[in-house]
């Protein structure tokens, strides 16, 4: 079976070296404290060794959550049936058989990673294995039913591992909605910025005019033409906002000028900042200057979601023209930049 490797061991920065280190350490120092209760010291020396890869394997960033890793397990078996066998009656201390406890501390670290499945038949069979020693060395029923108390490992990781994955779930629910709101929070400010600077624009650039309306003046064909283009200006700072740039809203007052029809429609509802916008403000202050005198223009930005992020038309008076579409890049960063379809031509 091939590996699936991982970025992170599960308890980083402790990986499967780090879990060997701790294990070996941990058997070794009981094996030294309970050298006279072994027949051949030496084996249980190298069963600590060899319970430090047991260890490491499961909890290493290249085989946990394996096949390989869970098998790696029932390596606890034969560590504890070595160190059993070494131990000869009357047992003294039952410290002097650690494979069990380790193995039990190590299920519960198996459980808390989601591999609890493994973590309980590991720790019923040692278990088993567990009563069945002390029963070849005469300890006592209650003695024996010490066992049990290796459940305690797996029972406290197998309870944080489901405890957890309910808070990380409720945790990425708060996130999502934190994002919604900070997302609609935006939308209604840049909704209330579009307004201010409407109002704002209006009072300076037909609030004159008004004045002289109110008086009574009449206005000039100039004036007339002048509050047409205006209204049709301040109409694209509401409608077509992420498109009313400055370089093409004067385009598209100079081709309203040469008789044109022009449209801005912006249904991104997000402010226009990135790369693929840039293009097809480009594209579409290039293709106004090809409108004139009875033409129609339209460019719109589309809502985030499509496949395509905008489109480009210009019909001529004649019917003929050109369609230019955009989407986003291959590679999916916006940073990349739009990609332009190839253009279609209307009529024939």
């Amino acid at each position: 079976m091939k590996p699936r490797k991982s970025r992170r061991a599960p308890f980083a920065p402790l990986n499967g070296y780090g879990w060997f280190a701790v294990q070996a350490g941990f058997a070794g120092l009981l094996t030294l404290g309970n050298w006279g209760s072994y027949d051949r010291p030496w084996l249980v020396v190298l069963a600590a060794l060899a319970s430090g890869v047991i260890a490491g394997v499961p909890l290493s960033a290249r085989w946990s959550r394996t096949l390989i890793g869970d098998v790696a397990t029932l390596g606890w078996i034969g560590v504890m049936a070595l160190v059993g066998t070494q131990i000869s009656p009357p047992v003294g201390e039952l410290s002097a058989l650690w494979p069990a406890t380790a193995a039990a501390f190590m299920m519960g670290l198996l459980a808390m990673i989601g591999r609890w499945h493994t973590a309980w038949a590991m720790t019923l069979i040692l278990i088993v294995q567990g009563v069945l020693w002390g029963m070849t060395r005469d300890l006592s029923a209650a003695v024996a039913v010490e066992q049990m108390g290796l459940l305690t490992a797996p029972v406290a990781g197998t309870v944080y591992r489901f405890v957890m994955r309910r808070a990380r779930r409720r945790e990425a629910t708060a996130r999502q909605e934190e994002a919604a709101a900070l997302e609609e929070i935006g939308r209604m400010a840049s909704q209330a910025e579009a307004r201010r600077e409407y109002r704002a624009r209006l009072a300076r650039q037909v609030g004159p005019i008004l004045a002289r309306i109110s008086s009574g003046e009449e206005l000039t064909a100039a004036e007339r033409t002048e509050c047409r283009l205006t209204e049709a200006a301040l109409r694209d700072a509401i409608r077509g906002r992420g498109l009313a740039t400055r370089e093409v809203s004067e385009a598209a007052r100079a081709a309203r000028e040469r008789g044109a029809t022009v449209a801005l429609i912006d249904d991104r509802r997000v402010e226009c900042t990135d790369e693929v916008c840039r293009n097809v403000l480009t594209a579409t202050r290039e293709t106004l200057e090809q409108a004139g005198d009875g033409d129609n223009f339209v460019a719109r930005l589309l809502p985030i979601g499509r496949r395509n992020v905008a489109t480009v038309l210009l019909v001529h008076a004649d019917g003929e023209g050109v369609r230019r579409e955009f989407a986003m890049p291959p590679s999916g960063d916006p940073a990349d930049g739009a990609l332009e379809r190839p253009p279609v031509e209307l009529g024939d």
